[in-house]
Parts: C-alpha cells; sequence; structure tokens
C-alpha cells in the first residue's frame, strides 16, 4: 500500500520561492506561456518544502515559478509538502515522475477545447489571450475543428494541425484529398510540393474545363486527346485555303465537323486548338510540308513517343510546383527580422563553389534577388542599393537575397547538382558543411522540403526532354571545335524578339531564326512539346531552352 504525506494549500510571492536543482535542465518561459500565466494565474499548485528557517523551495512547477515572476504575479498557489533536502534520490525520483506522467494534450484535443470556447461566446483574439496561443494558430485550430473531414484526419490520420488546414483549401476534392493525406503520412517532406502540384493542376483543370464550356457552346466538339499530326482530324494551322494561305481559326467557328482540344500550359492558361474532320467539305487542303528541323513528327505517334511525352509534362509539372515551393520558402526566410545562423558561412560556400552563378546575379542587380526581398522592380534606380539604404541592418539578409538568387535564376530542370532540392538531404553545399542557416520550428530548408525529386510513387527518368532538332545547324566553338548554334522560334512584332537578336549578336553567339506563325510543325514544338505560349523561345540543346528575353542566359551561352 502507497501512502502519500498531506500537505497544505498556500498563496506565497513567487519571488520568495527558492528553486531547487531540477532533473530538468532548462525551463524556457516562452511568451505565450507567461501570456497565459498573466491572463489566468497559475491553476496547478507549485509543489514545494519548507525548511527549518521558513525558506520555501521548488520541487515541482520551476517553470511556473518563472513565468509567474516574469509576469509579475503577487501570489500564486503552492502546495508545500513534508520533505527536505536530505534525501537527493527521492527528490530526483519524484522530478522524473512528475515530469514523465504528463502527456501532452494532442492538435485535436486542442482544437476541440477552442471549438468549445469559441460556442461559449470567445473569440479568437479572447482564447488567443487565455491560452497564450498566437491568434492566427487559434484561427487556424478552429477552421480545422469546424470541418469534419479536416478534424476527422487530424485525429485519425496522423497528419498535423498545419497540414489538417491545408487539405481544408481542398474541401470536396476527395481523391485529392486522400492523395496528399498519403503523402503527408508516408513522405512529409514532399508534401509542400505535393500540395502546390495540386493547386496548379486545379487552376489549370478549371481554366480547362471554362474554355471547353465555351467551345462546346459553339456546337463544337470536344477532344480529349491532341491528335496526332497529319491525321484526322487535321490541325487547322496545317491546312490552307484556295489561294495557299493559312487558315484564320476565326473563319471554321460553328461550321459544321470542327473538333476542339483544350490545352493547358503554365500559370494555369488554357487555350483552344482546333481541328477538322473533312477539310475538303470546307473548301481546305491539308498543307503537308511538315520538315521544319524542330523534331516534330508527322503521322501518328508511337507508344513509346507518347509514354515518352507523358513523363515530359509530368517531370515539367513536377519541376513548376518545387521551383513554386522552393521560392516562396526563400522569400518566406529572407523576411525573418533576425540575421539566420551561420549565414555568413553560407554566403561564403556560396562565392566558391558557385561563383560564377553569383557572379551573374550580381552583374545583373540579381532579379530574383529582388524578387527573393519583395522588391517592387520597376526597371528605374538600383532597387537593391534603395532597400538596403531603407533597411541598413539587413545587410546580411540582402547579400543572402543576392546569392541565392544567383543560383537560383540558374537552375535548370534536369541540371543535375543544380538546386539542393533535387540532391538528397544533407547534400547541398550548406548541409555538407553544417551552415544550414536556422530557421522556425515550423519550417525547413529547401533541400529538407524536397529531399527527392519525384517522390518515389511519382519517380520519373529525366528533365525537361525535349527532342533535340536533328538537323540543326552547327558553328565553330572558339579553338575550332564544334557546338551547336542557338535557335530562335519567333515571331514578327515581337519586342522581346528584337531584344533578344541584339543582345546575341552583341555577343556575337550565331542562331538561326524560325517565324512559328508560318511554319505549324515548329510553332506546335514549342508549345506543345515545350510548354512555351511566350515568343522567343531559344534552344541552344537538348535540356538548355527558355522563353523571352533573358540576358542571363545569353550572357551564360556567351562564356560556355
Amino acid at each position: 500500500m502507497t501512502t502519500t504525506t498531506a500537505g497544505t494549500i498556500e498563496h506565497l510571492d513567487p519571488g520568495d520561492l527558492i528553486v531547487e536543482t531540477n532533473v530538468r535542465t532548462t525551463a524556457a518561459t516562452e511568451s505565450g506561456f507567461v501570456d497565459s500565466i498573466r491572463a489566468n494565474g497559475v491553476l496547478t499548485p507549485i509543489r514545494a518544502w519548507r525548511d527549518k528557517d521558513g525558506g520555501v523551495h521548488v520541487r515541482a512547477g520551476q517553470r511556473r515559478t518563472f513565468a509567474a515572476r516574469e509576469a509579475g504575479l503577487v501570489t500564486v498557489p503552492v502546495y508545500v509538502v513534508d520533505a527536505g533536502d536530505d534525501d537527493t534520490a527521492r527528490r530526483i525520483v519524484e522530478q522524473l515522475i512528475e515530469n514523465d506522467q504528463r502527456e501532452a494534450l494532442t492538435d485535436a484535443d486542442r482544437i476541440q477545447a477552442w471549438r468549445a470556447l469559441e460556442l461559449e461566446g470567445l473569440s479568437a483574439t479572447a482564447i488567443a489571450k487565455r491560452t497564450g496561443t498566437t491568434r492566427d494558430r487559434i484561427k487556424t485550430g478552429l477552421a480545422v475543428a469546424a470541418n469534419d473531414t479536416a478534424s476527422g484526419l487530424l485525429t485519425d490520420g496522423g497528419i498535423t494541425l498545419d497540414q489538417a488546414a491545408i487539405l481544408l483549401e481542398f474541401d470536396g476534392d476527395t481523391g485529392t484529398v486522400a492523395e496528399l493525406t498519403e503523402v503527408a503520412t508516408t513522405d512529409p517532406g514532399y508534401f509542400p510540393v505535393a500540395v502546390e502540384r495540386a493547386r496548379q493542376d486545379r487552376a489549370a483543370r478549371q481554366a480547362k474545363e471554362q474554355v471547353e464550356r465555351e467551345e462546346a457552346a459553339k456546337g463544337h466538339r470536344i477532344l480529349d486527346d491532341r491528335p496526332d499530326w497529319n491525321a484526322a482530324p487535321y490541325r487547322v494551322r496545317a491546312l490552307r485555303t484556295a489561294d495557299d494561305q493559312p487558315v484564320d481559326p476565326d473563319a471554321i467557328q460553328g461550321k459544321p465537323g470542327v473538333a476542339v482540344y483544350v490545352a493547358t500550359y503554365y500559370g494555369g492558361e488554357a487555350r483552344a486548338e482546333y481541328f477538322v474532320d473533312d477539310p475538303a467539305a470546307l473548301g481546305y487542303t491539308v498543307h503537308e510540308d511538315t520538315h521544319t528541323g524542330t523534331g516534330a513528327q508527322s503521322g501518328r505517334m508511337t507508344d513509346e513517343q507518347r509514354a515518352e511525352r507523358k513523363v515530359l509534362i509530368e517531370n515539367n509539372k513536377e519541376w513548376d510546383a518545387a521551383e513554386t515551393v522552393r521560392r516562396d520558402w526563400v522569400t518566406q526566410f529572407l523576411a525573418r527580422k533576425t540575421t539566420p545562423k551561420n549565414a555568413q558561412t553560407v554566403i561564403a560556400e556560396a562565392l566558391t563553389i558557385a561563383r560564377w552563378k553569383v557572379a551573374d546575379g550580381l552583374t545583373r542587380g540579381s532579379a530574383t534577388a529582388k524578387t527573393f526581398l519583395g522588391i517592387d522592380d520597376d526597371h528605374r534606380g538600383d532597387g537593391l542599393a534603395e532597400y538596403l539604404a531603407a533597411h541598413p541592418n539587413h545587410t546580411i539578409h540582402v547579400t543572402l537575397a543576392i546569392v541565392l538568387g544567383g543560383i537560383e535564376q540558374h537552375t535548370r530542370a534536369g541540371a543535375p547538382g543544380a538546386h539542393p532540392a533535387l540532391t538528397p538531404p544533407g547534400t547541398c553545399a550548406p548541409c555538407r558543411t553544417g551552415a544550414t542557416p536556422s530557421v522556425p520550428s515550423n519550417a525547413s530548408p529547401p533541400c529538407a522540403q524536397t529531399p527527392r525529386y519525384p517522390p518515389p510513387s511519382r519517380r520519373r527518368t529525366g528533365g525537361r526532354l525535349a527532342r533535340r532538332p536533328p538537323d540543326r545547324p552547327r558553328r565553330p566553338e572558339p579553338g575550332g571545335q564544334i557546338m551547336d548554334k542557338l535557335t530562335v522560334y519567333s515571331k514578327p512584332g515581337c519586342v522581346q524578339c528584337t531584344a533578344t537578336y541584339r543582345a546575341l549578336d552583341s555577343h556575337g553567339i550565331p542562331y538561326d531564326v524560325v517565324d512559328i506563325t508560318d511554319n505549324p510543325a515548329a510553332l506546335a514544338y514549342v508549345t506543345d512539346e515545350l510548354g512555351y505560349s511566350q515568343a522567343p523561345v531559344i534552344v541552344a540543346d537538348d535540356h538548355d531552352y527558355w522563353s523571352g528575353f533573358r540576358p542571363d542566359h545569353i550572357d551564360r551561352v556567351a562564356r560556355s
């Protein structure tokens, strides 16, 4: 039979209490805990004993004691028992048991308690104040508690409160919720990328459905798959009028035998591509000259080519999602007020290991660095210099932004080791040296957020696998070797195309120009294969291509 010594409850000044040695070596009193003590007082009595001189020694409750002092409480409840300082073993055992027998509330328990407080009439602000929790956290918890699916997953699905809150965004889409829940429990490091991929897929799907509704209303047949080149139904851009002119898509609107395939592109843009079942019935002929040197093929694709194309599309979508998550993470990371731990080491490593990438960022003012710092780049003045003048205490932040921006703007899909997001945990330069900047407890660096790309369930081979134009001309490289000539896919009246020509000419880089408005196969190549919707598109080789006027890439090619 176990007996306990009865004690008495006394209300004493926390400043007079003597905190004795405790098995818990640290007793941090974070601001939320202090705020809670200030608002509610000490609810659980502090356990203590009184010595022969009248001094009261705290045996259990040192955090409550320190927090009460910091909160300025006049008295706290103390349960004074008959003990002493002569039995060290007893003290240690009691402190071990007292700490080990605690079982923290789960997130599911906590949000239901917040929900009950809300039903009692307390606002999120009041709950936050009285519980020592941030208002945003309370609002997140209340939103999850109010949703049966999210709260059920939190209770039974083994996910975190933050993950459950994100799943609210997909409420009603049971398939996506199930997939993201599986990712959260089996591969949590990939969860942010999976969420971003789901968002982009949803945006693309909604845009596609909207355009399909509009086209169906015109009487057009909606196609599930894009037809093969030079096969029925025929692409309108491959047709010619009786006077051998390209067919204007507006001319076939609402006519019989018109089919539409709606393609989606980066950013969720959806675009209708028109096809005709019987061109002759509409007075058109099929223009069969498809040899353009672009790698686009005529006729039907083989099963192997279809599979390769599917891999290409999936990889590009995975890359776009991972890039968004990575850049958002860096932006939030650099928004912190305090200087990241070991930032100088990261900067030094970048200036040595990735110095040519950083140098590019320095010479161009690093547009990506401006994005990371939230600078509105209106092309007037030096945005980075102005930011630094306005934030003189953020010198390390600015330097990190330039370093990371220089590396980021050179990150390309399919480039081995181009970014920690594409490498296993611990293999990026900062991680190898232990120089990874410290981050809040609810965040992780990109190489931890996306430890595998794609994750095992989605892994494919290769990166952006654009088929190389087989007969692209070649040019002599300095030193007598042979290297590829660039191909610029452009259109008339394109300002960015003209700027690209001038930049290439200034560097003496030879290039060919292909007019996509007069070359259906070339247009199919840059839109269908490469997935771009903006001219110009510049192709250097199988894995090196970009869209728009990009002096950074042109400078890089000039140095290669």
